[in-house]
């Protein structure tokens, strides 16, 4: 209880951050999954908590999470905490996230040998703006594909999503019960499902998906990629999204990173509400 009432305070109105940061908790030890967790405390009071996590889909690095006190902080809690947690480990570089707005967090981590790896950026776009309306209909026409197997998609999602890490955070393979759960589970609406085929191979695939991975089912959340960078076909997939998302009265949450820099493109150019940048700091970036 006293961990996650650190956790609630640290950031109250960050539910990603809050998200990324409930990855403490008892050791773990099993073949896709590694953890430690260690606990700073100041007069029997609880005032910092760290964890080091592996995982064996992002297998060349520890993702590693430091939350102090506010009312601790610059005393050497999270400095003695990150130490004894890089101590645990057995020496792959270090990965951690911050929001670009938050001077403190990146400086702490700067000083510690972080630099930025990768940033993702997350838009709430309306498809009711007029602008977006124009961006639809300027989208290159392309046949949708209609009733795409579901396996089909969760593999083709798997491909974009290998693709799309594979110079940065390379992935391994994961089951395709894995990839079903991910891509195709609870939060995913089939209606939505959208697919563009180009010499008898996916090309681009879309879904949108709401609770739990969307905060509200007013803001749905979209999947999207291309495992062949086409971006002729991820745009019309995009496009078809959109159009979903406006029949169903609901904003769609967009996120791009440096590395899909076809999506990234296409959230440039839509008028969207944009989150604060979220950075990817590495040990070895």
């Amino acid at each position: 209880m006293a961990v996650a009432a650190l956790l609630e305070s640290a950031w109250p109105d960050d539910a990603t951050l809050a998200s990324i940061s409930a990855t403490h908790g008892s050791d773990v030890d099993g073949e896709d999954r590694w953890r430690r967790t260690l606990v700073y405390v100041r007069d029997d009071e609880i005032v910092g908590v760290g964890t080091l996590l592996a995982t064996a889909r992002h297998p060349s690095r520890y993702f590693v999470v430091v939350v102090v006190a506010s009312d601790a902080r610059r005393r050497g809690v999270g400095s003695t905490l990150l130490a004894d947690l890089m101590g645990l480990g057995d020496g792959r570089p270090l990965l951690a996230r911050v929001r670009e707005i938050d001077k403190v967090g990146m400086a702490f981590l700067r000083a510690r040998g972080f630099t930025v790896l990768m940033r993702s950026r997350v838009g709430v776009v309306d498809p009711n703006d007029p602008h977006v309306r124009a961006w639809i209909a300027a989208s290159p026409p392309s046949l949708i594909e209609q009733g795409t197997p579901r396996d089909d998609l969760a593999i083709a999602h798997e491909a974009a999503y290998a693709a799309e890490h594979a110079h940065w955070s390379p992935t391994t393979r994961r089951s395709l019960e894995e990839s079903l759960q991910l891509f195709c589970g609870e939060s995913w609406l089939p209606a939505t499902a959208c697919a563009v085929r180009s010499e008898g191979r996916i090309a681009a695939v879309a879904g949108l998906h709401g609770p739990p991975l969307a905060p509200s089912a007013a803001e749905l959340f979209l999947i999207a990629g291309s495992a062949t960078s086409n971006s002729t076909a991820l745009r019309a997939v995009v496009a078809a999204e959109l159009d979903f998302a406006q029949s169903l009265g609901a904003v769609v949450s967009i996120e791009a990173d440096d590395a899909n820099a076809e999506l990234s493109q296409i959230l440039d150019e839509l008028p969207a509400a944009m989150e604060p940048t979220l950075l990817l700091l590495s040990t070895d970036a």
